[in-house]
């Protein structure tokens, strides 16, 4: 990158420069999934004004600095893209990329060069990063760096985003110990069956919210995580006292379901999974743990994250009954609120907090109620 920032420096010393047409624009930051505040870019060309394409190649460097326009170390980007395999009969291209930022002022430059002609275009303009207005969590970026742009991704790391840099800071000062178990069902209703979007659509949403969840920091006590798959009555992955989220093994677990595919043991006893959910709430919830230096019990907190679900025609929804002084609390997270949801009627008489985390914004102040009333206990 050393390479392309002195590159970038020397365009953006001079005046600014366009030499072929573009169309440019910075959207406004916007808080995304992951609780952190995301701005897109894209450059828009027009291929026409490139006579040596499809054998040309770009440099696009975009990079932030402070408002007083000293760029910011680590808070670049640099593309080579050549353009061979576009379509000839396609007639723009279309450069998109992305940054998570804090609140703050920046200066945002851009260069893109052709790699044949030398010819280059440059843009700087002011950005402006609003706080959240009456944010429930003020600290929450506190150890996060103040930019950095995302790297092109596939698949899953597409909504993980791995190559984040810095925690979020959550923590829960509670007098008591507390056992969390972030349970996450990654199913889709069987009111969505096969469907590829709707599978991968709900795994990212899901995902990157349990990312966030899992900056929970108990003071006294622990995290553990269970991913789940309520309509193939499987346990995808579990972690134990969590420091930081073990992705590469979520990552092999979540690829390993196939929306189109289910085993004929799982169809012939699909009316079983509720019970499957029932059994794996009671198991996080009266599993015996250590005691404490104190010789008294943790707390048992379960935070169930997942989509709507429907279940089949005659399951059965008899809800998981609390053992006599349960010294539990359920809190349930819903990325979608439908009134055809049943997950919750097998925790009725848990008598859970219901929050609706669709967007971004629900679940900041979801997660801010939630650590408040758990450094409460």
């Amino acid at each position: 990158m050393s390479a392309a920032l002195s590159e970038f420096r020397e365009l953006m010393a001079g005046p600014e420069r366009k030499e072929f047409r573009w169309e440019t624009r910075v959207l406004e930051p916007r808080l995304d999934g992951l609780q952190r505040m995301l701005l897109i870019a894209w450059v828009k060309l027009n291929l026409k004004d490139f006579t040596r394409w499809p054998k040309e190649e770009f440099r696009l460097t975009a990079w932030l600095g402070d408002a007083s326009g000293h760029w910011l170390p680590d808070a670049g980007l640099h593309i080579r893209e050549k353009l061979e395999e576009i379509p000839l009969r396609d007639e723009e291209y279309e450069f998109r990329f992305s940054a998570v930022v804090r609140p703050g002022d920046y200066t945002f430059g851009l260069a893109l060069c052709e790699g044949v002609g030398q010819r280059c275009n440059t843009l700087r303009k002011r950005v402006r990063v609003k706080p959240i207005k009456r944010d429930p969590l003020p600290e929450m970026w506190r150890d996060l760096p103040p930019a950095q742009f995302l790297d092109a991704a596939e698949d899953l790391d597409l909504w993980y985003r791995p190559e984040l840099r810095g925690e979020l800071w959550l923590p829960v000062k509670s007098r008591r110990r507390l056992e969390i178990e972030l349970l996450v069902n990654f199913s889709t209703s069987e009111r969505h069956s096969g469907s590829y979007r709707a599978h991968y659509v709900t795994v990212g949403r899901l995902l990157k919210r349990l990312r966030a969840l899992a900056a929970i920091r108990p003071a006294n006590g622990s995290v553990n995580i269970t991913a789940v798959d309520v309509m193939r009555q499987r346990v995808l992955f579990e972690q134990r006292n969590v420091e930081k989220l073990d992705w590469p093994r979520l990552q092999e677990a979540l690829d390993s379901i196939h929306p189109r595919m289910i085993s004929l043991e799982a169809l012939e006893e699909r009316k079983e999974n509720a019970a499957f959910f029932r059994q794996v709430l009671a198991d996080r919830l009266y599993a015996g743990e250590p005691q404490g230096a104190d010789g008294a019990d943790p707390m048992k907190v379960i935070i169930v994250l997942s989509g709507a679900i429907l279940f089949s025609r005659g399951t059965d929804l008899e809800p998981l009954r609390p053992e006599a002084n349960c010294d539990c609390r359920v809190y349930h997270l819903q990325v979608e609120i439908d009134d055809w949801d049943e997950l919750g009627k097998v925790m009725r008489r848990l008598k859970p907090r219901r929050f609706s985390v669709g967007r971004p914004e629900d679940f900041r102040r979801a997660l801010a109620e939630v650590a408040a009333e758990l450094g409460r206990m």
